[in-house]
């Protein structure tokens, strides 16, 4: 029996399983994003479109654990600057501001 074909299934699940964690373990950054989307949708912001650069779109890990974020989205056309405070471990927004 051939040995090689099952020790790589084993090795790439190992690597899946601990990149898995690795990711949810500092926060994922698109269901934070998801999260914002939602509510600046909540408050009025129809059809909001988020930037593809990170320049335009950014998250900063604060000392208490939540991150915030700041940036731009558009929305029915017109352009928008918004701020957001986020806790990554539910995603919940606990404070967002937009113009």
């Amino acid at each position: 029996m051939n040995k090689k074909p099952i020790l790589m299934i084993m090795i790439v699940s190992i690597l899946l399983v601990l990149g898995g964690c690795g990711s949810s373990s500092d926060g994922d950054k698109s269901e934070m994003k998801a999260a914002i989307q939602m509510e600046a949708e909540d408050k009025g912001y129809s059809n909001a479109k988020w930037p593809f650069f990170e320049e335009d779109w950014h998250f900063e890990k604060q000392s208490d654990g939540n991150y915030t974020s700041h940036g731009t989205f558009k929305s029915d056309g017109k352009k928008h600057e918004f701020s957001a405070e986020v806790d990554p471990a539910s995603d919940v927004i606990l404070d967002f501001y937009a113009d």
